[in-house]
């Protein structure tokens, strides 16, 4: 057997061994359907009811009427986050107060619902 024979005769073997462990290789791998997938659903935001309670317990001052904010020096921005909530890191106290008023110059953390 010359040479070039030999060296097809590898190349093709070679192929096949490839084509035959990798398809068993991507057995092993496959994805199943959509439909075995196990399915993660988001938490879903509380209702406004409850948002009240939430801000307290997160040390935070509920402020509703409308304007549906909680605020605090210390609000965490994961407790916003997780509630759907958008979160500032620094809005005046005196926000929603009249501009005549005195106002202290403090960072309020608040989470807008």
């Amino acid at each position: 057997m010359d040479r070039s024979k030999f060296l097809v005769y590898v190349t093709i073997a070679s192929i096949i061994a490839a084509v035959f462990f990798g398809y068993k290789y991507y057995q092993r791998l496959q994805i199943p359907p959509p439909s075995e997938l196990p399915i993660e659903l988001p938490n879903k935001p509380p209702t406004q009811n409850n948002f009240s309670s939430l801000c307290q317990a997160a040390g935070g001052t509920w402020i509703g009427d409308g304007i549906n904010e909680c605020e605090s020096t210390t609000l965490p921005e994961d407790f916003c986050r997780e509630n759907g909530g958008t979160f500032s890191e620094c809005l005046s106290p005196c926000r929603h107060s009249s501009p005549l008023l005195q106002c202290a110059e403090v960072c309020m953390r608040v989470c807008k619902f």
